[in-house]
């Protein structure tokens, strides 16, 4: 079967998604994964066929409008606001893309930013939309971007996924419709498109594991967890020889990594983690843009390293809690620090904390040196922090979420859901 994957976001977003896709191409599949231009070479030399949607991430986000959203500020109604300025200028061009990307598939798989499920219903094929992170309406716990409220318990927790729905359309739905009344299908004028799917009990696929995120009691079969989607480093990759070197030369080190909130403001970041590993005596690794002027033997900087091979060597990391960085440091079995910028990243902070897997999250607002120090003493010395990492990581490591995705991916396509309409 010729399948397109559209997935949009920063790397954190679309390289479980190129995992994703090796796993169906080995299983027989054609793949073609659809996504910023940036992320070109990560799919080709996984061997998968590439088509470009949109412009680059960093672009998009690279700029004030960016840089504030990605900083959190103004809470889940700023950040959508932000998120429409910078989406409204492009959205003829994802449109344009994603149509060319799916011209000659048999199926379709988009995430929820990407949301191309209009492609599939123009093109006549099926779809599936596939997610790193909770959408479904459930009244276990609430929307993300949306703080815990107990006392309110599973109606307010419901109430926050409906009012997301209606959030994340209402301002991009005139443009939406139309973009489908060109495309030659009707406008969605009552709903939203998630409640839609939700009402016609649509499958989505689940990229991580029940052992983090419990099953919500009131989420229906077509809703499946499959456990998470790891990518195997690149074929060949070595490490250079000074992070060799910087590992043999002393006790593990704390690891800091914000990904692409590091664009938020890299220096200040940057400079942030080098004393805190100073107040705290721990040796560090900065991956990723962070800058720091911090030279000697207890800082190292790298522009990228394979997670999966880095984490179980450290003693901690410290982290945005991204779902993609959350995985890889809970199946390392390392504690985490993590700092929260905004969308789904509080959401695995409060993960990690409720699984004992490092201390209390430290927002980003609230973030300086020494309260990073803190947590990072805390994390490198809790002996049930490490005692419950491991625990976790014994879990994680026994699961098969790409063996359980390609499963369900086939057998949903097999016998699809009537297209919407």
């Amino acid at each position: 079967m010729r399948m397109t994957l559209v997935a949009l976001g920063f790397r954190g977003d679309v390289e479980p998604l190129v995992a994703l896709g090796g796993a169906l191409a080995r299983a027989g599949h054609q793949v073609r994964v659809a996504t910023s231009p940036e992320f070109e070479a990560m799919v080709r030399g996984d061997g998968l066929d590439f088509a470009p949607v949109g412009p680059h991430a960093s672009n998009v986000v690279g700029n004030e409008p960016g840089r504030r959203m990605i900083g959190g500020e103004g809470g889940i109604g700023g950040q959508l606001l932000r998120l429409r300025r910078l989406i409204e200028p492009v959205i003829e061009q994802l449109v344009g893309d994603a149509l060319s990307a799916a011209d000659d598939a048999d199926a379709l798989l988009f995430t929820p930013l990407a949301n191309v499920g209009y492609v599939a219903e123009q093109r006549g094929v099926p779809s599936l939309m596939v997610s790193l992170w909770p959408k479904s309406r459930t009244s276990a716990f609430p929307a993300v971007g949306f703080p815990r409220a107990r006392f309110l318990g599973g109606p307010y927790n419901r109430f926050t996924h409906l009012l997301l729905e209606q959030a994340s359309w209402r301002p991009f739905q005139r443009k939406a419709n139309r973009t489908r009344i060109a495309l030659g299908l009707p406008p969605i004028r009552w709903g939203t498109p998630m409640g839609l799917q939700h009402k016609q009990r649509r499958p989505v696929i689940y990229g991580f594991s029940e052992s983090v995120v419990p099953r919500p009691a009131d989420w229906g079969d077509w809703l499946q967890l499959t456990g998470y989607w790891f990518r195997d480093p690149p074929v060949g990759w070595r490490p250079p020889a000074e992070l060799t070197r910087f590992l043999a030369d002393g006790e593990p080190p704390v690891v800091v990594t914000f990904g692409s909130m590091a664009t938020w403001h890299p220096a200040r970041l940057g400079s942030i983690a080098v004393e805190a590993l100073r107040l705290a005596g721990r040796r560090g690794i900065l991956v990723g843009t962070l800058e720091s002027d911090a030279t000697g033997d207890h800082v190292l900087h790298l522009p990228d390293v394979p997670y999966h091979w880095l984490f179980p060597k450290t003693a901690a990391v410290v982290h945005h809690g991204g779902a993609g960085t959350t995985a890889a440091a809970l199946r390392a079995g390392v504690p985490s620090v993590v700092v929260p910028f905004f969308a789904d990243q509080p959401f695995w902070a409060s993960r990690v904390r409720e699984l004992a897997g490092g201390p209390d999250p430290l927002p980003r607002c609230q973030l300086s040196a020494p309260r990073l120090a803190a947590a990072i003493n805390q994390a490198c010395t809790d002996p049930q922090i490490r005692r419950e990492t491991v625990r976790v990581s014994e879990g994680l490591r026994a699961e098969d979420g790409l063996g359980r995705a390609v499963a369900a991916i086939e057998q949903h396509l097999a016998s699809p859901a009537p297209l919407p309409g």
